[in-house]
């Protein structure tokens, strides 16, 4: 392989995956080039390799100078059709597609072309009986602000409602309100579907949502169980239905182009569907974010129909595709004003360290609110992890055990949910396998190696439906007459699962900061280590997702220049395709 194919090919898999495109023949390098910047394009987030990106990569190469966009996207080599018009898409040839200034493989053209359909059919599908809206409102416990008010008269208005907001800016307060207005409609309870990407994400929309005091309980479902999902794929799809006509789905910054498409294909006729989220969070670790991309730059506007129907003032636009289809939620009343400053500056590349509070390591302290730095260096990032965990967690995590089991339980999951270390590195010394060793051989010396012991909190890493295990599900082993069990949630009461049933794991003192999107904690701790793998990942996204993590409190640790440089720079750094087709 070429020197120039090797370096833009820099992950082995893509290298495998290239070899197989070609099946062992030399292909010219204007195609071999093409092929190789689609899979650096998906190995990097996303579904398509726009015109500049592909222009740049020809131009600092002798042999591809001449293959720019323009000559590529109407280049034809023999019998393999690597770029075809989007008009000769089938499933027997696996061309790239040229759409407007995109390149994309067919699968994922594929997908794109008929989410857009279903979006449309969506759009134009039957309002409800739109006075509900306004009754359920009334009679609300909570006063619901104008966007919150419009979200509401939204999904009783059309089919499809994007709902997206930050941490606290009352989105589960809004879905509880949509669901009241919905069984007054005359929506049967059984028809409506709660579901969330990870296990935790779904246990937490569904303790919301019983917290909102519903008339009703709703169990929430992953997105992967609902669709019953086997190592066949999903048994759910366009030939076999899901039974309810109304699916809310949460925390949808988690969801990639594939797994929409899938719940898009699995909808039932006359579906009604309301989708939630954070557009600022992270995009998810697979390919094709899709979240940025329905709800899109600039403020969401509405038709005078539906205005006059809130009785609110807001953006009017009409005979547009986008109208009518997204609220944005702004109001947070969650945590402390310089951690949601910090946040909000984070998100507009500004990063202002006024608002910072400077600490040493043995001046962490439970409790307090506000947004701090622990003074450390790179080598340091490990003691200060251990440290915020043994005063977090305290004495009596590790030998601590009262006599009765179910509150012992509840405490130990309380503090657990209370205080977590967050990284964006999975792997390397500030990673979160290597901190959760070094802070189990500190906690737990007598424990290093095993695989689960008294005290050790885990977050399941794989779904197994044989055990009713998620990704995501979180877990305690503790011991109970002898007898060790891994312990988890389940709905107000606990779980016993034996250590040998347990699916793939991480022990869950530090996770990565992908891995708690959708969750809260009243006190977290950053790291964020210099380096270049950790440059890679800190961007403003990471540090956004982060610190909005923390209810009362957020600690950073670690190389300042590199979380300067995050709030610089975007993961997404553009949106080369859309999911709606103006």
């Amino acid at each position: 392989m070429k020197p120039w194919l090797q370096e833009i090919l820099s992950d082995s898999l893509d290298v495998y995956t290239f070899q197989d495109l070609f099946s062992g023949e030399e292909p010219i390098p204007c195609v071999a080039l093409l092929a190789a910047v689609m899979l650096r394009a998906v190995r990097e987030g996303d579904i398509c390799a726009t015109a500049d990106s592909l222009n740049q990569a020809a131009r600092t190469i002798s042999e591809t100078k001449d293959c720019q966009f323009e000559s590529l996207s109407k280049l034809n080599v023999g019998t393999n059709i690597f770029v075809s018009d989007k008009t000769e898409i089938n499933e027997s040839i696996v061309p790239i597609i040229a759409d407007g200034e995109c390149f994309f493989w067919n699968r994922h053209f594929r997908m794109l072309r008929e989410i857009r359909e279903k979006l449309k059919t969506l759009r134009l599908g039957p309002s409800l009986a739109e006075t509900v809206a306004t009754e359920t409102i009334q009679k609300s416990k909570i006063s619901l602000n104008e966007n919150q008010q419009l979200a509401v008269h939204l999904a009783m208005h059309s089919p499809l409602l994007v709902l997206s907001g930050g941490p606290g800016t009352g989105k589960t307060t809004v879905i509880a309100e949509i669901m009241r207005s919905l069984l007054k409609a005359g929506i049967e309870e059984s028809q409506i579907l709660v579901a969330a990407p990870t296990g935790k994400a779904a246990m937490r929309i569904e303790a919301s949502l019983s917290a909102a005091g519903l008339e009703v309980s709703f169990r929430a479902k992953t997105i992967h169980r609902m669709l019953e999902f086997s190592k066949r794929g999903f048994r759910r799809n366009k030939d076999n239905p899901l039974a309810e006509s109304v699916l809310i789905i949460d925390e949808m910054s988690m969801v990639n182009l594939d797994l929409l498409h899938a719940v898009f294909a699995a909808l039932r006729e006359n579906s009604r569907v309301i989708l939630v989220g954070d557009r600022n969070q992270l995009p998810p670790v697979e390919s094709g974010a899709v979240l940025p991309r329905l709800t899109p730059d600039g403020s969401p506007c509405y038709s005078s129909a539906l205005l006059k129907k809130a009785g609110i003032k807001a953006a009017r636009c009409e005979n547009n595709p986008l109208a009518d289809t997204w609220v944005e939620l702004t109001e947070t009343k969650r945590f402390d004003g310089k951690i949601g400053r910090s946040a909000a500056n984070a998100l507009a590349g500004q990063w202002d360290e006024s608002l910072v509070i400077k600490k040493k390591i043995e001046e962490i302290q439970m409790g307090e609110q506000g947004l701090f730095r622990v003074l450390t260096d790179k080598e340091g990032l490990a003691k200060v992890a251990n440290s915020f965990v043994a005063s977090q967690y305290g004495s009596q995590w590790i030998h601590g055990q009262s006599g009765n089991l179910d509150t012992e339980l509840s405490r130990r999951f309380s503090v657990y949910n209370s205080a977590r270390v967050l990284t964006p590195l999975r792997n390397g010394m500030a990673g979160s396998i290597a901190l959760n060793q070094i802070i189990i051989q500190s906690l737990f010396p007598d424990m290093a190696g095993r695989n689960c012991f008294h005290g050790l909190p885990v977050i399941i890493s794989h779904n197994d439906y044989s055990v009713k295990l998620f990704n995501g599900d979180e877990g305690i082993c503790l011991q109970n007459d002898d007898e060790l069990f891994a312990w988890f949630r389940d709905g107000n009461s606990f779980r016993a699962v034996s250590p040998m049933r347990l699916p793939a794991f991480q022990p869950g003192f530090v996770q990565t900061i992908h891995s708690a999107q959708g969750s809260e904690f009243d006190t977290i701790l950053m790291l964020h280590p210099g380096g270049s793998a950790a440059e890679k990942l800190m961007q403003r996204e990471i540090l956004y997702t982060a610190l909005t993590r923390a209810k009362r409190s957020a600690w950073l640790a670690g190389d300042v220049s590199t979380l300067e440089k995050a709030v610089r720079e975007r993961r997404l750094k553009s949106l080369p395709f859309v999911l709606w087709q103006v």
